[in-house]
């Protein structure tokens, strides 16, 4: 398991030992694993057993291990007996014989000894019946007796006391093997002889003489010596709760349900210099848990991706995105995204960082060869496509049906302020609640969230992003696309929307910074409103303003003509040379709206050209989705787009 952020865990038991303590009462000593480390810790007083604060618990102590390679075992776990050496002597032991038996190898801590009896051991009397027609009827007497054993150190200390290790045992009544065991006290560590006996007690000597037979087949081995040794286990390099409890009503003898809550994986954070270094930092932010589940080689794709492929930039950016600060309805402020996860089971790692990428409005992409972390949220535009570099007969524009818009949007997460239970954050439009619209359900799970106030924030995102960008453009274009990235805004004016208001192409020879000579003639349209009026938009594509656009007015006089050279109000930086580009169209609000565009995928269609997808950009998209309303849970008060 793998743990960031802040979260609520029951971890998962991987050593468990129940016994009788030096007290003599009957402990549980439990191990879970909480997530590979190093963790910065366990949040005190979160520990709960079966829901219920530990404090309910008597008898019950704790400590944690945050998963460093070094660390040493836990205080609170005991030390467990584990076989080091064993030996299969088989040695026949019969009723007052013994069996004496050298180990070859020091014995250190103690020993377990195993007797057995593979053919159970019992006593048979066989009676006469007497009346109508003799007859005889077999009893079968379970045996009853005592084991001593005595140790020395060979070859020729002394024996000590013998050692009563089972009296007054009975076995079966029928041939049911069994067996019987010895756990030695400690003892120095040396080359011992181990002398084991077993003795019939009184009463089955007098069943004996009274015409009991035990039969042939009836034979006792010692079968197991085994060397023990104390053990306490460690985890190098994983985080664990450690617990040792004392059998009580409330906890039994079962493994409690132990749940605790932990701030996650220090991860490596870039410090921002070159060559790159690292700081190993706890940190709730969604950028650099991303980076780790790229870059680690043990439970990440590390074994695919190298830190070399990373733009690192490109993280600390985002990372600056999910750590700005945003109102809440109480009036305060807090990070707009943080990375609360914990992954328990299997998941695909491109799986998990797509899911942690999405709750944070950011996007994994490969650009220019390297990967890139890249916030959904406003920017600038940075290309103009128009007829002039567009693919002929490439454009494609499609719609999404007004009645298919999800209206209300529901967000599954984790709440922390709930003890991480299961919670919903909902955002629904008006028109829902007046029964205007019938109900279109979007419901999103979103993963490594636990703050209701950011569940909310995706769910108005979402909601949003469904209004606001109903289409969809598609087109094709050669080199002037190389440049542009999933998330880039960009300019589009195509001729075929607006007939008679759109005009674009190549900027042809002789421009100046107040004149721009066109590629073809065209008539300037005459604005709808006073206020109103024409814009010309040209991207430098070659000169001193390379890759740089500006857009000024052309003048009224200009209104309604058939020209291919436009007077500007306002002169431009640069005069444009031939070839870079320019779009004609009405400023007004809607084509103002209309106009710019968000590139969503990336296609390569052949060498040197891309199909470029795109959605509508609306800054009120991104820029409102962080103002949440009072009631952050029903009745928003969105207007429905135009």
């Amino acid at each position: 398991p793998v743990l960031y952020g802040r979260v609520r865990v029951a971890g998962q038991c991987v050593y468990s030992q129940s016994f009788v303590n030096s007290s003599g009462k009957r402990e549980l000593d439990v191990t879970f694993a909480i997530s590979h480390g190093e963790l910065n810790g366990m949040v005190a007083g979160s520990v709960q057993i079966n829901g219920q604060a530990l404090s309910l618990y008597p008898g019950v102590t704790t400590d944690t291990q945050v998963g460093t390679n070094s660390q040493a075992a836990s205080a609170v776990i005991k030390p467990y007996l584990a076989a080091a050496v064993r030996n299969t002597p088989g040695n026949a032991l019969t009723s007052g014989g013994a069996a004496v038996l050298y180990v070859t190898q020091p014995l250190t801590t103690g020993f377990r000894l195993t007797v057995s009896f593979p053919n159970g051991l019992y006593a048979l009397q066989t009676t006469r019946i007497t009346g109508i027609g003799a007859s005889t009827t077999t009893t079968a007497w379970p045996v009853e007796g005592t084991f001593t054993v005595r140790t020395r150190a060979y070859p020729s200390g002394a024996f000590g006391a013998a050692a009563t290790f089972k009296t007054g045992f009975q076995s079966h009544r029928n041939p049911v093997a069994f067996t019987i065991q010895y756990q030695s006290p400690p003892i120095a560590a040396d080359r011992y002889e181990i002398e084991v006996k077993w003795t019939a007690t009184a009463t089955a000597t007098a069943r004996w003489a009274q015409g009991l037979a035990v039969p042939a087949t009836v034979t006792c081995f010692l079968a197991v010596v085994e060397e023990v040794q104390e053990i306490t286990p460690i985890y190098p390099n994983l985080a664990t709760l450690n617990m040792a409890a004392i059998a009580s009503a409330a906890i039994g003898g079962s493994i409690p349900l132990v749940t605790s809550e932990w701030e996650g994986r220090k991860v490596p954070v870039w410090n921002g210099d070159t060559p790159a270094t690292f700081t190993n930092t706890y940190t709730r932010s969604p950028a650099w848990v991303i980076y780790d589940l790229l870059t680690n080689t043990e439970y990440g794709a590390g074994r695919y991706v190298t830190v070399s492929e990373i733009d690192l930039p490109s993280f600390a950016s985002a990372a600056t995105f999910c750590a700005t600060l945003v109102n809440t309805p109480d009036g305060g402020t807090e990070a707009r995204s943080l990375c609360d996860f914990y992954l328990d089971g299997e998941m695909d790692v491109f799986e998990a960082i797509g899911q942690i990428a999405a709750a944070a409005k950011l996007q994994v992409v490969r650009g220019f060869g390297n990967l890139k972390l890249i916030p959904d949220g406003t920017g600038s535009a940075v290309q103009l496509f128009t007829m002039g570099n567009i693919v002929p007969d490439s454009y494609k524009h499609g719609y999404l049906s007004r009645r298919l818009v999800p209206n209300r949007v529901s967000v599954d997460f984790l709440n922390a302020a709930q003890d991480y239970h299961r919670d919903v954050a909902q955002i629904e439009d008006p028109l829902v609640l007046v029964g205007a619209e019938e109900v279109v359900d979007l419901e999103l799970e979103a993963i490594g969230v636990t703050r209701h106030t950011q569940a909310t924030r995706i769910a108005k995102w979402a909601y949003l992003d469904a209004r606001y960008q109903r289409e969809t453009i598609e087109f094709e274009v050669g080199a002037d696309a190389l440049a542009l990235e999933w998330g880039d805004v960009f300019i589009f004016i195509h001729e075929t929307t607006r007939p008679g208001e759109f005009f674009s192409g190549r900027v042809g020879a002789g421009s100046t910074t107040t004149e721009v000579k066109l590629d073809q003639p065209v008539r300037v349209p005459i604005p709808t409103a006073p206020q109103e009026w024409n814009d010309l938009h040209v991207r430098y594509l070659s000169g001193a303003g390379n890759n740089t656009q500006e857009q000024p007015s052309v003048r009224q006089a200009d209104y309604n003509q058939v020209l291919d050279l436009l007077t500007l109000t306002s002169p431009l930086t640069y005069a444009p040379q031939k070839g870079d580009l320019w779009a004609l169209f009405p400023r007004t609000t809607v084509y103002e709206q209309r106009k710019y565009w968000k590139v969503v995928d990336i296609t390569r269609t052949q060498a040197q050209r891309r199909k470029i997808t795109a959605i509508p950009y609306r800054t009120e998209a991104y820029e409102d989705a962080d103002i949440l309303p009072d009631d952050i849970i029903l009745e928003t008060d969105y207007a429905t787009p135009s």
